[in-house]
């Protein structure tokens, strides 16, 4: 990843740092939204770190239990979800969640690869590039086509979050607190933005 991008990923992870913790300060929201809020806060801080040279200097159970808060909260909030669908009609799952597992899966991904390419050696103040130090064919496919895959995925959920952004902000004259729901439409494509920089910036 080139210094540039791991600036501009820190930023954006920076600024849905403050918003989460915003969220999670000021609003009298469900219980739901806030556990999404605290697992999407973690997120921010470990993704503000992850591009850097410097990251795996922090103890590894700091990632790992980032990372298990990360996956619990989004487990709870399907849960939740569930629950307050039982007596509607329909089990589907929000797009929200369904990019929270993106999200977690993600992440995954890049620590698994920051542990594989411990090895291999940095540029500047950025970490290892991914196809650094691969072994074998096999390795190196994997380790090149995962990261291009799940950056894809996660600039298609961008695209489909700022299309249900636009369209909530159209109706914000209308109730069901539609800024609100605007709001947080934004924040998820601007994380998901930020994370597909993060993961498609390990292959450059």
């Amino acid at each position: 990843m080139t210094i540039a991008l791991a600036v501009v990923t820190s930023l954006i992870f920076a600024g849905t740092s403050l918003w989460c913790l915003f969220r999670l300060v000021t609003r009298g929201s469900a219980l739901a939204d806030r556990i999404q809020d605290l697992g999407h806060l973690v997120m921010s801080l470990l993704m503000i770190a992850m591009p850097w040279s410097w990251h795996p200097l922090l103890p590894p159970l700091v990632s790992l239990a980032a990372v298990a808060i990360m996956c619990a909260t989004t487990f709870v909030s399907m849960l939740l979800h569930r629950v307050q669908r039982r007596r509607a009609a329909g089990w589907a799952v929000p797009p929200r969640l369904l990019c929270d597992v993106l999200m977690n899966t993600t992440m995954i991904w890049m620590l698994i690869h920051m542990v594989v390419g411990t090895t291999g050696s940095t540029v500047g103040t950025v970490e290892s590039e991914s196809h650094h130090g691969h072994q074998g064919t096999g390795g190196a496919t994997l380790m090149e086509t995962a990261p291009i895959m799940l950056g894809a995925l996660l600039v298609v959920a961008t695209v489909a979050f700022v299309i249900a952004g636009v369209k909530r902000a159209r109706t914000a004259s209308r109730p069901s607190r539609p800024a609100e729901h605007a709001g947080a439409t934004t924040s998820y494509a601007v994380m998901s933005a930020g994370m597909a920089l993060g993961v498609l910036g390990m292959t450059i």
